[in-house]
């Protein structure tokens, strides 16, 4: 029921915050070139979430799903404004608790730490308005850009991932108003990452070649739609800030399987019955959607808008391209071992502008 509400809430908000996104006025025909970083923002942000999940974080028992508790802490900064466009870093430190332990060669008793994780991601938008001065604005369009970036991602549990992706593609952002922002960029991407888990991976449709997990791995090229913004609005003195962010990957090829008990189709003789075995099925498209609304509470601290306080939604389909599987296998139900895959968490945010 509370995920329920707190979903609702954020949707409500999206569908409030959409159609102001374009009541923008027109714009004069040149463009001025800013000042470099004529606009700053630093924030801090603290969330939790116990509904979080990775891929084959399982009950041993039963196989189904298990949620993880993760303290999330977060820094983003934004600069809107330098002679070739703007900057956005955003760098994540997770704890997760033991249900996702951290891996043995880290601690001698994984059961008593959970795992951590540092997740840093740099964007930087050329802006084509500022490179001709010219203003491109259209309709709802403010300008277009050409973003470049990278995602770095390390943890410490057993899968290990250590990963890294340059990215690069054109995109747009829209008019909004009071100070909000959205964008919308189309990037091409190309992943290299560790597997940690070292069974041998195997896909039955194609000839069978094994997979050293627990070695550097390089997916193929993909493309990735995504997706920022923030909305501010008010009721009165009660300042609001709808905000979020969303991602769709495409398929990333092989690199990532699921596990399966008894799997009589691996050829390797080295592994008894009842062992895990790694059904080596390949990545399917990825969707996450992030989304939080917000209250300025700093109302109530001598009139500073520095303090947010507010709850959020996030939804992960296929998490890191890690599929469901697609039938039973040996009697085990379909949705029992990798419904770990799919995330549906609300959480509650602290955010303080710097």
């Amino acid at each position: 029921m509370f995920k329920s509400l707190i979903a609702t809430i954020v949707v409500i908000c999206a569908m409030l915050t959409t159609s102001v996104a374009f009541a923008q006025g027109p714009q004069g025909k040149q463009v001025k070139r800013p000042a470099q970083f004529l606009i700053q923002d630093n924030e801090f942000r603290y969330w939790y979430s116990s509904w979080m999940r990775d891929p084959y974080i399982t009950n041993p028992g039963t196989g189904k799903a298990q949620n993880i508790a993760k303290n999330v802490i977060e820094f983003v900064h934004v600069d809107l404004g330098n002679k070739l466009g703007d900057n956005t870093y955003d760098v994540q430190y997770l704890s997760d608790n033991t249900t996702n332990p951290v891996s043995v060669p880290y601690f001698h008793d994984s059961t008593l730490v959970g795992s951590k994780d540092i997740y840093i991601t740099f964007r930087h938008d050329i802006v084509i308005d500022r490179i001709i001065n010219r203003d491109l604005s259209i309709g709802p369009i403010k300008n277009f850009v050409v973003t470049v970036g990278a995602d770095y991602g390390g943890k410490n549990d057993d899968f290990g991932n250590q990963r890294r992706s340059p990215m690069v593609g054109p995109g747009v952002n829209f008019k909004v108003p009071n100070g909000g922002y959205w964008k919308l960029v189309a990037l091409w991407t190309r992943e290299w990452n560790n597997e940690g888990t070292d069974v041998t991976a195997y896909d039955p449709n194609v000839p069978y070649k094994p997979v050293a997990w627990g070695k550097p791995i390089v997916y193929a090229q993909e493309a990735s739609l995504q997706t920022a913004w923030g909305v501010p609005f008010g009721f009165g003195k009660n300042l609001f800030t709808f905000q979020g962010f969303g991602v769709l990957n495409s398929a990333k090829g092989y690199g990532a399987g699921n596990l399966l008990y008894n799997n009589p189709q691996s050829p390797n003789p080295n592994y008894a019955s009842g062992s895990y075995y790694m059904f080596y099925q390949g990545t399917r498209p990825e969707a996450l959607i992030h989304g939080m609304l917000v209250y300025n509470a700093g109302r109530f601290f001598k009139g500073s808008h520095n303090w947010q306080i507010g709850v959020g939604y996030e939804y992960w389909h296929n998490e890191f391209g890690v599929p469901q599987f697609s039938k039973s296998v040996n009697g085990v139900p379909a949705n029992s071992l990798c419904n770990s895959c799919i995330e549906s968490a609300p959480f509650a945010t602290i955010n303080i502008h710097l």
